[in-house]
């Protein structure tokens, strides 16, 4: 099947639209920088409505310390090593559900218990390089895209922000989910994908809105049994974080 190529630009005025064969993507696809706008403002309120004070205290210089302390840690390093790598194996091996149309990839939980052990500034490293590596290894022909890099750097951010230092609490599993399951890979990839080939944004953000809903309660699942688990064990202290 012959290829089709895309130029996508963008107009002064923050519409988008394509030169090839008279294709119009002006009024389907908001701009990326809106649409970025328009995700941070979501996700700054819904933190400041559900987690209150504890945003303020992430703010502190002593969190932030911490985090970045992490990648001073050759402990954390050689897991992060390790979680790359079992994420990027398991982003080639998706379970099919409903067919093609509706699969999902167990990386996310790796993802997570990343997170927790190392938090956001790793975590969001960990995320670019294992969009790269799952590129190279496994592209299947597919365009490189650098928005699907940034919403990988976003989502191990957002799950290492939301876990790391924290206790394991099913709603804050369910919030982390719906930040990136809702923001990150259907409103930001919907933008990504309607660029990439062509077709609405609203398309892609319908059919990405009702597979990632019936995903949901999977995810948060397996993620809490996972976490609370190494919760209970101390796997962090035993193994990442010795006094």
């Amino acid at each position: 099947m012959q290829s089709r190529k895309t130029c996508v630009k963008c107009r002064t005025n923050g519409e988008l639209w394509t030169d090839e064969e008279g294709i119009s993507l002006r009024g389907g696809l908001p701009h990326p920088a809106a649409a970025l706008h328009g995700l941070t403002a979501l996700l700054c309120s819904i933190a400041a409505q559900y987690l209150g004070q504890e945003v303020i205290e992430k703010m502190e210089k002593n969190y932030w310390s911490a985090a970045a302390r992490e990648l001073k840690n050759s402990r954390s390093i050689a897991f992060a090593g390790l979680v790359a790598a079992f994420s990027v194996l398991l982003e080639s091996m998706p379970i099919y559900i409903m067919g093609p149309t509706l699969k999902i990839y167990f990386s996310f939980l790796f993802t997570a218990l990343g997170g927790w052990v190392y938090g956001p500034i790793m975590g969001a490293m960990t995320g670019g390089v294992v969009d790269t590596l799952s590129f190279l290894l496994a592209g299947y022909g597919e365009p490189y895209f650098p928005g699907f890099f940034l919403s990988a750097v976003l989502a191990g951010f957002f799950t290492g922000l939301l876990l790391y230092r924290r206790p394991v609490s099913l709603w804050r599993v369910v919030l982390l989910r719906v930040i990136v399951d809702f923001g990150v890979n259907v409103a930001l990839g919907s933008v990504w994908k309607a660029m990439l080939y062509g077709k609405g944004y609203y398309y892609y953000l319908v059919s990405g809105l009702w597979k990632n809903a019936l995903l949901l309660p999977v995810e948060v699942i397996l993620i809490y049994l996972l976490l609370g688990f190494a919760q209970r064990q101390k796997l962090d202290k035993k193994y990442i974080h010795k006094s």
